[in-house]
């Protein structure tokens, strides 16, 4: 499939190997048994749709907080061997 896009990232032509910058228009070749896309500039591949839409810029993810979760360590096994032995704390019947 033979696809007229714009760059979001970095990527080079598969023939001429120029540099294509973010926002320019490159044609994305995908292949059914390749898993990635093969690109061509428009010096190789001739001009670009004129009907071509712009880049669109995601907006940015906002930030939360992090937020820590204090557990109480005494309710806690001693650790998985203890564990797996049958080994307990006193008072950690159950």
């Amino acid at each position: 499939m033979r696809t007229w896009t714009r760059v979001t990232l970095h990527e080079w032509c598969g023939l001429c190997h120029s540099e294509m910058l973010r926002g320019a228009p490159i044609l994305r070749i995908t292949i059914a048994t390749m898993k990635r896309s093969l690109f061509r500039c428009v010096n190789c591949e001739g001009p670009a749709p004129s009907d071509l839409p712009p880049l669109i810029e995601p907006l940015p993810i906002p930030t939360t907080p992090l937020v820590h979760i204090r557990t109480d360590r005494d309710s806690l096994p001693l650790d998985f061997k203890s564990a797996a032995a049958g080994e307990r704390e006193p008072g950690m019947e159950g």
